[in-house]
């Protein structure tokens, strides 16, 4: 389900998807809240996070399960307030509106 997840985030944001974060606006960005969107701001992270711990819960490996949530949710605690910082620089009230009203999909991550 993560990587389902995941890969509908990447269609669904076409263009404007990255990997790596923006911190100049480009012409063909766009602020993208339709489809998993609107359910959640950043359905790629969630997605990934559902994935990794999904994988090891798969495994029957409790160790690495907790081990890969912890540092995945960590990375992405400290990954989601600077991509949020550019996404307010570039998209203004707009976005602002957006994130007051769509949670992150990171679970414990406003």
């Amino acid at each position: 389900s993560g990587e389902i997840i995941r890969k509908t985030a990447i269609i669904t944001a076409g263009r404007s998807f990255t990997h790596l974060i923006k911190i100049r606006k480009e012409d063909h960005h766009k602020l993208v809240t339709e489809g998993v969107y609107q359910i959640m701001r950043h359905p790629s992270y969630t997605g990934f996070l559902v994935w990794s711990v999904g994988t090891q819960v798969m495994l029957c490996n409790p160790v690495s399960a907790i081990a890969f949530a912890v540092v995945v949710w960590r990375f992405f605690a400290e990954r989601i307030p600077y991509e949020e910082h550019y996404l307010k620089q570039f998209f203004g009230r707009q976005y602002v509106e957006y994130a007051q009203r769509v949670p992150s999909g990171v679970p414990f991550l406003k």
